[in-house]
């Protein structure tokens, strides 16, 4: 009963395995350009009174970032950890 749930909870994750990375590659597309974008206007105003809010949001979105990266990687972990026994898990790219 244990390799039927496996099996099926592999099966599941790899059907909807493109979709989320898909997903996740977009978000980590927006934070980089978020943090790209606030540390540049960081640069250009040159500590004015807005510099806390920016370095704030600077690094909310290099988390978001590095949440994205860890999330597409323990992901592809979970799926390798569940796959069935006897199986070659090349088959399935």
């Amino acid at each position: 009963m244990l390799d039927l749930l496996r099996g099926t909870a592999f099966h599941m994750l790899r059907l909807f395995r493109g979709l989320i990375h898909l997903i996740l590659n977009l978000v980590m597309v927006a934070g980089a350009l978020l943090v790209f974008g606030l540390t540049l206007s960081l640069i250009l105003t040159h500590g004015n009174k807005s510099f806390w809010p920016m370095l704030i949001g600077d690094i909310v979105a290099f988390v978001v970032w590095v949440g994205c990266f860890i999330l597409k990687f323990k992901y592809d972990v979970l799926i390798v950890k569940l796959q069935p026994k006897d199986t070659n898990i090349i088959l399935y790219q």
